[in-house]
């Protein structure tokens, strides 16, 4: 038969073992939505564009690590890059924190077909 001196060591074991583990993934969870809401809101999904690559080095895309995004779209690069900058000038203008991601965009004419090529590259904590 187990005594209770036993099974309160055994307790104590199993909340130092959650809290060993636990800490860090909650962590990182919470940073990575943190990252993923800063990125989704100061770079935005250019609207109608087809994804054609996305390259990430953490967890998921858009998150914490670095991501490069190709996308394309009909639409020629002034038109893409005007649509980043007014997203930019409203997000200052409001007073948007700019949160835990770097972001950055490029807009180049698309060499096999009409339209541009958008690249949209981020990086969070890691």
């Amino acid at each position: 038969m187990i005594s209770r001196k036993w099974f309160k060591r055994g307790r104590v074991l199993v909340l130092l073992i959650v809290v060993i583990f636990g800490c860090p993934v909650t962590a990182t969870v919470v940073v990575d939505v943190a990252c993923n809401t800063s990125i989704e809101t100061w770079l935005p999904l250019y609207p109608g564009a087809e994804t054609v690559s996305v390259d990430y080095s953490f967890i998921r895309p858009r998150a914490m690590g670095s991501t490069l995004m190709v996308q394309q779209t009909p639409d020629d690069p002034e038109t893409v890059e005007a649509f980043y900058y007014d997203h930019f000038e409203e997000l200052v203008s409001r007073g948007v924190p700019r949160g835990m991601g770097g972001t950055d965009f490029s807009a180049q004419e698309n060499p096999d077909a009409d339209g541009s090529l958008i690249l949209l590259y981020s990086r969070c904590v890691v």
